[in-house]
C-alpha cells in the first residue's frame, strides 16, 4: 500500500469511527492558537474565493461560507467529504466538496484567493503540495495553516506512545519545513504556539485545562519574545504563506 493510500484509509477510518475524539481532549489547551488561526482566515473573507485543504463535519468551512465567502473543500477521504457535504446542508451554506489528492490539484492556476487548513500540511509531501499551493493562489494570495511542530521532546514522548492514533507517514513541521516554503512564496511567517501551556493538557478537566492554559499561554508569549530560539520546541504553528 502506498504514502496516499495509507493516509485515505487511517482517515477514513478516522472520522468514520471515534478515533479523532480520542485525542481531543488534548486540545482545550489550544484555544488561543486555534483562534488565532481562525481570525486569520476569516479576516476580510467576504467574496474571496477560498479553498480549504482537508475538511470534515468540525472544519472551518462553514463559517467561511455564511461570512461571505466562495468556499470549496477538499480531502482524500471520501468518508471526510460526505460527512462535509452533509455538514454543508444542516447548517444551510453552499460548499463545493471534492475528494482530491492535496499534492495534486486538478484545479487552474490563480484559482484562489486563499486556502488554508488545520492540520493537514505534516501528513504531505510539502515539496509537491508547496508547488500545487502556490501555483493555485492567486497573485497577492494568502495561506494560512495550523500545524503542529516536531521538536518538543514531551509532544514527541506521546506521539511515541500513541502510534495509532496518528499515520506512519505523518512528519511535524521543522526549520527546514519553513525554509522549503521559501523556495514557493514570497513572504513565510510562522507564528508559535504553546511551550509551558502544554502541562495544562495533563489534566483530566476541561475546564482546568482552559483555565491553567490562559497564564501559561502568556507566560509562553514572554518566553519566545525574550528568547526566540525557545519557538522550536513550541507545540503548534500558524503558518502565512504569501505570493506577491
Amino acid at each position: 500500500m502506498n504514502r496516499l493510500d495509507r493516509e485515505k484509509e487511517f482517515h477514513n477510518e478516522a472520522f468514520a469511527t471515534d478515533k479523532r475524539k480520542k485525542v481531543k481532549k488534548y486540545y482545550k489547551t489550544t484555544d488561543r492558537s486555534k483562534k488565532f488561526y481562525r481570525d486569520k482566515i476569516h479576516e476580510n473573507i467576504a467574496g474571496l474565493s477560498v479553498l480549504e485543504y482537508g475538511c470534515g463535519p468540525g472544519s472551518q468551512a462553514f463559517s467561511l461560507a455564511k461570512a461571505g465567502a466562495k468556499v470549496t473543500a477538499i480531502d482524500i477521504s471520501d468518508v471526510a467529504i460526505e460527512q462535509t457535504k452533509e455538514e454543508a446542508v444542516r447548517q444551510g451554506v453552499e460548499v463545493a466538496c471534492h475528494v482530491m489528492d492535496a499534492e495534486d490539484l486538478t484545479f487552474d492556476d490563480s484559482s484562489f484567493d486563499r486556502v488554508c487548513g488545520s492540520g493537514i500540511l505534516h501528513h504531505l509531501d510539502l515539496e509537491r503540495c508547496y508547488k500545487e499551493l502556490s501555483r493555485v493562489l492567486k497573485p497577492g494570495g494568502l495561506g494560512i495553516f495550523f500545524e503542529p511542530l516536531g521538536y518538543n521532546p514531551v509532544i514527541n514522548l506521546y506521539r511515541q506512545m500513541t502510534p495509532d492514533l496518528r499515520t506512519d507517514d505523518e512528519h511535524p513541521l521543522l526549520n527546514e519545513d519553513f525554509e522549503l516554503a521559501k523556495t514557493y512564496f514570497d513572504e513565510v511567517t510562522p507564528h508559535f504556539f504553546h511551550l509551558t501551556s502544554i502541562a495544562a493538557s495533563f489534566i483530566p478537566a476541561a475546564s482546568a485545562q482552559s483555565a491553567l492554559a490562559r497564564p501559561l499561554n502568556g507566560l509562553d508569549s514572554i518566553l519566545f519574545e525574550t528568547l526566540p530560539f525557545m519557538k522550536k520546541y513550541a507545540w503548534i504553528t500558524v503558518l502565512e504563506l504569501r505570493s506577491l
